[in-house]
């Protein structure tokens, strides 16, 4: 069985280990709206997100139990707008979401940060492990990542001045 954990934490980690342990497949993703909300001070109407990653998980378009279906369907309920890219999970997206109003699948990863209050990352491809992070930088409205997969390392991230919230290190906005 195919297990997603979104928003872990300490309970979140337990329970994931536990159920991989049993022989499961476990996703443990910490990108939750509570976190996303209180370092916008609650206020996410007419904010715009940079996605990246649709599926469950590198190398596939599959987004079933995909942390990032629910994210999005969040975000819009809490009226933002997602911008989202994946490499493979597109056609799928589409499928999945049709022409919802307040997202838009991209072409590109760079596309997607235009103008963006933040980037969220739900799942770790390949092409997403080295970016320019200066082009970051310049593309979105404040240098803010929030990483349900660990991809960098926070400190080197803290010395370019990004706020970088990953999962189970670094900065946090938990709301415990």
């Amino acid at each position: 069985m195919q297990v997603t954990i979104l928003g872990t934490g300490y309970d979140g980690l337990v329970t994931g280990s536990c159920l991989a342990d049993a022989g499961h497949q476990v996703y443990c993703v910490d990108i939750d709206l509570a976190g996303i909300s209180q370092h916008f001070g609650g206020q996410l109407e007419e904010k715009t997100f940079a996605l990246w990653g649709l599926a469950f998980k590198p190398n596939t378009d599959d987004m079933r139990e995909a942390p990032s279906q629910v994210l999005i369907e969040l975000l819009l309920q809490a009226g933002a707008w997602v911008r989202a890219y994946d490499p493979e999970a597109l056609g799928e997206a589409v499928h999945i979401f049709g022409s919802r109003p307040g997202l838009e699948l991209c072409p590109n990863q760079e596309q997607v940060l235009d103008d963006a209050d933040a980037l969220l990352i739900c799942t770790e491809w390949k092409c997403f492990w080295n970016p320019d992070f200066d082009l970051l930088k310049q593309i979105l409205k404040k240098p803010l990542i929030f990483d349900g997969r660990n991809l960098y390392d926070p400190e080197i991230l803290k010395d370019l001045g990004f706020t970088y919230y990953a999962m189970g290190r670094g900065d946090s906005v938990r709301c415990f």
